[in-house]
């Protein structure tokens, strides 16, 4: 997979955690993409009864850290600085990343679309409707973490997060390029992924 990974140039990907906000997630799995309608689901952190195989984390992250950190390499992603804070958090710090984040291109596009949840965009720009969180995890009391969901259940959801931010990107790059945005993109929003994430991570500190 790293070898297809890095004969690509380029992968979407989508990093799975236990559900809880970024600064505090576990990280779980990564699911990542180098064509459309095709991925694969990396498990780091299943556990509990039926949560299946998973690999050992610190192995498979030292393996992938040299491709998530060079910038030479196209990372493909909704909502990358979340992503970002999570793989940084597990000791893959990713500073500079040459990245196309479906979420933020999207809203240059369209800033008045109620949401840029995936979910809502894969349907109007794809024509499919995708897994949602929910229907793994379950919904509000009843709702459990991805840690504890077997490995097979949660296979299409994380399978699709990339998938999905793969093909997104196909069509909302030419409507950067179309709507003379790119410039935007590149030069302003792009920078401010990591710069961000690394606030969120660090935190600021405050003379109450």
């Amino acid at each position: 997979l790293i070898g297809e990974m890095r004969a690509a140039g380029k992968f979407s990907m989508k990093v799975i955690t236990d559900g809880t906000a970024p600064v505090r997630a576990t990280l779980v799995g990564i699911a990542v993409s180098t064509n459309s309608s095709k991925a694969r689901y990396i498990p780091l952190g299943h556990e509990g009864f039926g949560g299946g195989f998973s690999l050992p984390k610190a192995d498979a992250l030292a393996l992938l850290a040299p491709l998530l950190t060079d910038p030479s390499i196209e990372k493909i992603g909704h909502d990358l600085k979340a992503d970002l804070i999570v793989l940084g958090r597990h000791g893959v710090d990713v500073q500079n990343p040459r990245g196309f984040d479906t979420m933020i291109a999207s809203y240059l596009v369209d800033a008045n679309r109620s949401s840029q949840a995936l979910e809502p965009l894969a349907l109007e720009q794809l024509g499919y409707k995708a897994v949602t969180e929910d229907e793994v995890r379950g919904k509000g009391v009843k709702a459990i973490p991805f840690a504890k969901v077997p490995v097979d259940s949660v296979l299409v959801y994380a399978g699709e997060r990339a998938d999905i931010a793969y093909q997104l990107s196909e069509r909302v790059r030419p409507a950067l390029v179309r709507d003379e945005l790119e410039s935007v993109y590149r030069d302003l929003e792009l920078p401010l992924v990591p710069i961000l994430a690394a606030i969120e991570r660090i935190g600021v500190r405050v003379d109450v």
